[in-house]
Formats: C-alpha cells, sequence, structure tokens
C-alpha cells in the first residue's frame, strides 16, 4: 500500500485557520441567537440577586 504525501501549498495553514475561526464564529453567533431569551432572563436574575 504506497504511501500518500500531503503537498502543502503556500498558504494552505492560513486558509485552514480562517476556516476554524469562521466556524467557530459561526457556531457561536448562532448559540447567542438561539440562547438569548435565556440568556436575558439569566442576567436579568444575576443583576437583581446582586441589586439587592
Amino acid at each position: 500500500m504506497p504511501l500518500l504525501h500531503h503537498r502543502w501549498l503556500p498558504g494552505q495553514g492560513l486558509v485552514e485557520y480562517a476556516l476554524i475561526i469562521l466556524f467557530v464564529a459561526i457556531a457561536l453567533v448562532a448559540a447567542l441567537v438561539g440562547l438569548r431569551s435565556g440568556l436575558a432572563e439569566f442576567y436579568s436574575s444575576v443583576s437583581s440577586a446582586f441589586a439587592s
């Protein structure tokens, strides 16, 4: 079975890092949009607990 050698192209590592960062950013935005009402309720309860 021959070994497959991966040829690294110039800038390929940067593209992979950019795709990872883009994926994390999209996942974070999706999580924040999905949990927006829950986070608002959580922050209001925490702020009221510290205010009293």
